[in-house]
């Protein structure tokens, strides 16, 4: 499928199932997960993932990721008859992005490090909530980086 721009796409939008990628990490150590995704019009909230590696799930923090959504004002400021700010209204914008898995509760705001043994693994993403379209996902290390399955064409199991 193709979305905005953007071909070999998987258009997710019934808040459930499971896809997996099988992956290669050259190295044991520590990675990070980005996903390249566009919110679908639903219910408005942010889009929520359990993640698993080898079918478990790595840690607590894995068990429900967040990626937002994007807004912005519907219109410029505007003032009432006695010179006070109204606030505006706000509109969902569609735009792809990029964005790292990080920690949902909001305890440290940086990337989730995904503790991986090399060799042959599958990442599996499992949709809790709302719909999107997905392009890729990176599994990457800053000092290096292993086999990324970067396209849906590397989706190794669609489940209903």
């Amino acid at each position: 499928d193709s979305y905005r721009e953007k071909e070999t796409v998987l258009e997710w939008k019934n808040e459930e199932g499971t896809v997996s990628w099988i992956f290669t990490a050259e190295e044991t150590g520590f990675y990070h997960l980005s996903l390249e995704y566009i919110p679908l019009p639903l219910k408005g909230m942010s889009i929520e993932f359990e993640v698993r590696i080898d079918g478990e799930v790595p840690n607590e923090d894995f068990r429900s990721v967040r990626f937002p959504r994007m807004w912005r004002d519907a219109y410029e400021v505007r003032r009432d008859k006695n010179g006070n700010d109204l606030v505006s209204d706000e509109e969902e914008v569609f735009c792809w992005s990029e964005r790292d898995f990080i920690d949902t509760e909001g305890f440290y705001n940086k990337s989730l490090p995904l503790y991986v043994e090399a060799g042959e693994h599958v990442l599996s993403l499992t949709l809790k909530r709302e719909a999107l379209c997905l392009k890729g996902i990176k599994i990457y290390n800053p000092e290096y980086n292993p086999v990324i399955p970067n396209s849906i064409r590397d989706l190794v199991k669609p489940s209903p």
